[in-house]
């Protein structure tokens, strides 16, 4: 009956999001808009140089230099590459099944930890999310992203919780502990994968590292001498490499990126290629020209205004019953009526009550 009760779960948030997400299909009609020039560029290039057979290759020797977008969503829209306007529709149909396999990834795992019933409202919050929906359904990558970061943080707890089930260290050898290893080197593989999605995927390391560090405070020294510590290392680096080793050989380190700039410009104004390539936005520069007063201020803006918008902007459900405003899909934030803003209130009210009692009442949380 629960296999079923899922099931029934599932089909449901997949046919909202099938529904909600096909008219933001239609609404995307601009090909110009976010970076889906870049995208569709980036991924007409691996066409041309040989298809998704040869960009192994082309990435180990240094032939493909794409250093901005990374390659794993560029390979999935790169079969349909052109200069027609049929790539912009086609990627765009790309994005759109990519977000099924979204719902279903993340319903199936929130069902493993939390159970039916909050997999299914999850699942279907996301399904009608105005930024979600807004990433899925033109050329963007962040749908694939959320997949693997989704598995990411999956197999991060389910090593925790296998480890935590006999309520033993992690390095002594016994069937729990072979289970943690595989776990975080599934963890290390998705957290690779998401790196080779977008560059932003690198932060996966660090949440990995705090977390397992705080599941293990109190035995730190076994925690670093553990094969299920290292091996999500390990494996994240052989599945990063390929884009490592490009970077390496073609711009002389491992984590290059075009745009690493924007990390030290004040307004997005300011940011081109062109003052990147001339050295204005580097940390050297950036920190000659602010006080550590001036980068607090800017740092505490960033996380009070913008972050916050952009939590509230993936609360807000996207109004896909009526015409959808093409202008309301451009960018991350959402422009919307007051009943969404105040939907969006009540849905963190709901979260902050649920993980209040998912603590109180659970043995242990992954």
């Amino acid at each position: 009956m629960s296999r079923r009760w899922a099931i029934v779960l599932l089909l449901m948030a997949a046919a909202v999001y099938g529904l909600a997400g096909w008219r933001a299909v239609l609404a995307h009609t601009d090909p110009a808009e976010m970076d889906t020039v870049a995208y569709l560029s980036a991924a007409q290039q691996i066409r041309q140089t040989g298809g998704i057979l040869n960009h192994l290759p082309n990435l180990l020797t240094g032939v493909y230099k794409e250093a901005t977008q990374h390659p794993l969503y560029l390979l999935l829209i790169s079969p349909f590459a052109s200069n027609d306007i049929q790539a912009f529709i086609a990627a765009k149909k790309v994005s759109y099944a990519i977000g099924f396999v979204f719902v279903g990834v993340f319903f199936l795992t929130v069902r493993r930890l939390f159970g039916n019933g909050t997999a299914g409202a999850a699942a279907w919050l996301w399904a009608v999310s105005a930024g979600f929906l807004t990433l899925v359904t033109t050329v963007a990558c962040e749908g694939l992203l959320g997949v693997f970061i989704i598995l990411f943080w999956f197999c991060l707890a389910r090593g925790h919780e296998s480890a935590q089930q006999t309520g033993i260290l992690v390095t002594k050898p016994m069937l729990t502990t072979q289970q943690t290893v595989g776990w975080w080197a599934l963890a290390g593989a998705a957290a690779g994968a998401a790196f080779l999605t977008k560059s932003i995927g690198i932060l996966t390391v660090p949440v990995f590292v705090v977390c397992a560090a705080a599941w293990n405070w109190k035995r730190l020294s076994e925690l670093v001498r553990s094969r299920s510590f290292w091996g999500f290392f390990i494996v994240f680096v052989l599945v990063a490499s390929p884009l490592f080793i490009r970077n390496v050989r073609v711009f002389g380190t491992p984590l290059y990126s075009n745009s690493s700039g924007v990390l030290w410009v004040d307004r997005w104004e300011e940011f081109s290629f062109e003052r990147v390539a001339e050295g204005r936005f580097t940390l050297g520069r950036y920190l000659s020209t602010h006080s550590a007063g001036e980068i607090a201020r800017i740092f505490w803006d960033g996380i009070a205004r913008r972050d916050v918008m952009m939590i509230v902007d993936g609360l807000k459900p996207l109004t896909f019953w009526k015409a959808i405003d093409p202008e309301s899909l451009r960018g991350f934030y959402h422009r919307t009526v007051a009943w969404q803003e105040s939907w969006a209130a009540l849905m963190a009210v709901l979260a902050g009550a649920g993980w209040w009692a998912h603590r109180r009442h659970a043995a242990a949380l992954p």
